[in-house]
C-alpha cells in the first residue's frame, strides 16, 4: 500500500509494541492514517523467540520498505533436527529464512514508525482485556496467560558453532539453535516446568537442557560465551488460538494465539495478521467502514487464514514433547518416511513472491 497524504476522521490506537502493533502502525501511517501505539516496555528489547523468519514474513516487511540484504543477516538454506546427539533429519527450506534478533527488529520497526509520523509512547502500561476497548483499539499485547506446564528460555551466545536451523528433540522438550546477526547464536527452547530444578538465572538454560537429555548442547553452551542481557523466559502461555475476540477490540500476533514454536512461523504469524487487518482499519479511518463491520471482517479474515495452521501444529506438537512422540517422529525422519514438506506447507502460508536477492 502506497504513502498517502492525511485523509483520515479517525485514529487508530495500538496497545502493544512487537512485531505485529508496529508493523501495523507503521503500514497505517503509509497509508496515510493517524496512528498511535502504546508499548509498557522500552526499546531494544530482548524476548523469547526462535529469531528466524521463516515463510511469508519477510515479503511483508519488504512491503513496508524495510529489506535486510546485508550480509550482517544470515540466510539459514535449511534445517536439521537431532535426537540423542544425533542428525535425524536434514531438509532444504522452501525458501531461504531470515536471521535476525527482536532486539534489532523491533527497535528498526520503532524508528520506522516515528519516522513515518507515528507516535509511539514507550513505559505505558494500559489496562483492560480487550472486553470494553473504545472503537480504533487494536490490542498486540502479545499471549494471553494462563496456566500451562510449559516454560520458554532464550540467549544469545558467542563463539558456539551452529549451521542453519538446528532443532534439538529432549524429554518433553525442544531446542532451537540459529544464527542471527552480530556472530550470535540465539538458543530457544521449550520446557517441561521442572519446580524441582534449582539453578541461578544465567545457569538455567543449560540445566533445563540437563534435565531434558540434552546435556551435549548444554555442555556447548557452557563452552560458548553469554550474553546476560539476552537471557529471557516466559510461562502462562497456551496454544489454542481465539479468533473471535473479547468485546470491540481487535486483536494481533500473539494476542489471537501462539502457535506451537517447532513451525517457526510466529514471528511471520505476527506480520500476516497486521497486514491481514491493514484493508479494513483503512477503510474505518476513512469512514467507509463501521467499527463493529471493521471487527468482524478482520476477524474473519484471521480465521480463514490461520485456523488451518493453528490446527496442524496442535496436533503435530504433543508428538515432539511426549517421548513416545517424539520416538516415532525420530523414527520417521531415519527411516525417510516423515513428510516434511507436507507438513511445512500445512504450517505456513503459502509463499508469496520475495525480491529479496539472497
Amino acid at each position: 500500500m502506497s504513502r498517502a497524504p492525511n485523509v483520515k476522521t479517525r485514529a487508530v490506537r495500538i496497545i502493544g509494541g512487537g512485531m505485529a502493533g508496529l508493523f501495523l502502525g507503521l503500514r497505517l501511517r503509509q497509508a496515510g492514517v493517524e496512528a498511535t501505539v502504546v508499548e509498557s516496555g522500552r526499546y531494544p528489547r530482548h524476548r523469547v523467540c526462535g529469531e528466524f523468519m521463516a515463510g511469508a514474513g519477510e515479503t511483508f516487511m519488504q512491503r513496508s520498505g524495510l529489506r535486510f540484504d546485508s550480509p550482517a543477516f544470515p540466510r539459514h538454506r535449511a534445517t536439521r533436527w537431532y535426537a540423542g546427539g544425533h542428525e535425524v533429519l536434514r531438509c532444504m527450506l522452501p525458501r531461504p529464512a531470515l536471521g535476525v534478533s527482536r532486539h534489532v527488529l523491533d527497535h528498526l520497526l520503532a524508528d520506522a514508525f516515528r519516522a513515518a509520523g507515528g507516535t509511539l509512547l514507550e513505559g505505558v502500561r494500559e489496562r483492560g482485556n480487550g472486553s470494553d476497548d473504545p472503537p480504533g483499539t487494536v490490542r498486540a499485547t502479545g499471549r494471553r496467560a494462563c496456566p500451562s506446564p510449559w516454560i520458554g528460555l532464550k540467549a544469545h551466545y558467542t563463539g558456539l558453532t551452529a549451521e542453519g536451523l538446528a532443532v534439538h528433540l529432549g524429554r518433553r522438550a525442544y531446542v532451537g539453535v540459529a544464527p542471527v546477526e552480530g556472530g550470535r547464536v540465539n538458543v530457544c527452547g521449550l520446557f517441561r516446568k521442572r519446580p524441582g530444578l534449582s539453578a541461578q538465572r544465567e545457569k538455567a538454560l543449560p540445566a533445563y537442557l540437563r534435565a531434558s537429555g540434552l546435556a551435549e548442547l548444554a555442555d556447548r553452551l557452557d563452552g560458548a560465551v553469554l550474553d546476560p542481557a539476552s537471557l529471557c523466559g516466559v510461562a502462562a502461555f497456551r496454544f489454542s488460538p481465539s479468533f473471535a475476540g473479547r468485546g470491540s477490540g481487535l486483536c494481533l500476533g500473539d494476542r489471537i494465539g501462539v502457535i506451537p514454536p517447532f513451525t517457526g512461523d510466529g514471528m511471520s504469524l505476527a506480520l500476516e495478521s497486521a497486514e491481514s487487518a491493514l484493508p479494513h482499519l483503512v477503510a474505518y479511518a476513512r469512514g467507509e467502514s463501521p467499527w463493529p463491520e471493521t471487527v468482524a471482517r478482520v476477524r474473519a479474515a484471521h480465521a480463514t487464514l490461520f485456523k488451518g495452521r493453528f490446527r496442524w501444529a496442535r496436533r503435530l506438537h504433543p508428538f515432539l514433547l511426549h517421548p513416545a512422540g517424539a520416538f516415532a517422529v525420530r523414527l520417521a525422519a531415519v527411516s525417510g518416511f516423515l513428510p516434511f514438506s507436507l507438513l511445512y506447507r500445512r504450517t505456513h502460508a503459502p509463499l508469496p513472491p520475495c525480491t529479496s536477492k539472497a
